[in-house]
């Protein structure tokens, strides 16, 4: 056990449906809302991992906000555009990361 609780475990794919929400996470304004309302914690740390996540306009902004947070690290998987970001905490995960949280 690493410690990590469920509530700092953030995850969001976009090219799935996900059947826990009717939310529309491809809206940016939809995911930024679903994001921050469960970050809620300055004291915790929060692992963010988004799949798919250059389905949502803007989302270079949502991850920018993500990042300038202390207590956030990001995960991106299987993005297929460029960009140009500065990742202070974000590097591409596989499974293999996923499963070190919840083992």
């Amino acid at each position: 056990q690493h410690g990590v609780g469920e509530d700092e475990i953030i995850i969001v794919s976009f090219d799935i449906e996900d059947e826990t929400s009717d939310a529309d996470f491809s809206n940016r304004e939809a995911l930024k809302k679903h994001l921050y309302d469960r970050i809620t914690d300055e004291d915790k740390r929060y692992y963010v991992f988004l799949d798919e996540v250059q389905e949502v306009d803007g989302f270079e902004k949502i991850v920018n906000g993500l990042n300038a947070k202390e207590n956030v690290d990001v995960y991106i998987k299987h993005i297929r555009i460029p960009f140009s970001l500065f990742f202070r905490n974000t590097s591409v995960y596989t499974e293999k990361i996923r499963e070190q949280y919840f083992t």
